[in-house]
């Protein structure tokens, strides 16, 4: 089950994956001072990840994973490719994810330099709604000391909805501030950045700030023509 495997690695920050894997496994055991190596083929099938999409996923969804595992005595590092459509190269220390790089639709991942996680790629439909509410949920706040080390996520996308109002070609990115988070859009359409605090909610006292350098309103009569 994904329980065991997040159990195995000691990376509570896999809880929102949930289900069972049916999987074959190789595990290499070299000679002293040679890493130890863990392949695993994969039917994901029955794996749910509740995230808001595009890192979301239903049961039944993207069932082929494909996962290699290294190891020396400081550090694992974990490869992942889903279905061609998700890459991922994490490493960890300690059990604690220390950096990693997830890549989207068909990229391949890569290691950062830098301490925290990155997300980038290209996806086809981003709602920006459901990540300001999963950021504000009284979940994400309850685990914040599980929560994965996002540093950023920068998106290119088709389309993006933005709190109902459709934005196409868009780049969207989500950084972590000390007390905040913070989403910025950039597209021919709609420039503007975005500040949520951290303890935001929709009937709340803690304001979300909202900067519009630029925003271009197609009139219906114009659409027609």
């Amino acid at each position: 089950s994904v329980a065991a495997v997040r159990d195995w690695l000691q990376a509570p920050w896999l809880a929102p994956a949930t289900g069972e894997l049916l999987y074959q496994a190789e595990l290499a055991l070299p000679a002293a001072d040679a890493d130890v190596s863990l392949t695993v083929d994969a039917d994901a099938s029955n794996v749910a990840i509740d995230l808001p999409a595009p890192l979301g996923k239903r049961r039944g969804e993207l069932d082929a994973l494909a996962l290699r595992f290294t190891a020396t005595d400081a550090q694992q590092d974990v490869k992942l490719d889903h279905a061609g459509l998700v890459s991922a190269w994490l490493r960890l220390r300690d059990g604690e994810l220390e950096r990693g790089n997830i890549q989207l639709g068909g990229g391949k991942a890569r290691l950062p330099h830098e301490v925290g996680l990155t997300v980038g790629g290209q996806v086809t439909h981003v709602v920006v709604r459901d990540w300001v509410d999963y950021f504000s949920s009284d979940t994400q706040a309850a685990s914040d000391g599980d929560a994965l080390p996002l540093r950023e996520l920068a998106l290119n996308t088709a389309r993006a909805n933005i709190y109902d109002l459709d934005v196409p070609d868009a780049q969207l990115k989500v950084t972590p501030g000390e007390n905040d988070w913070r989403f910025a859009v950039d597209s021919p359409t709609l420039v503007a950045a975005l500040t949520m605090p951290e303890g935001y909610s929709a009937r709340g006292a803690l304001p979300m700030t909202l900067d519009v350098q630029q925003i271009v309103v197609q009139s219906a009569a114009a659409d027609a023509g």
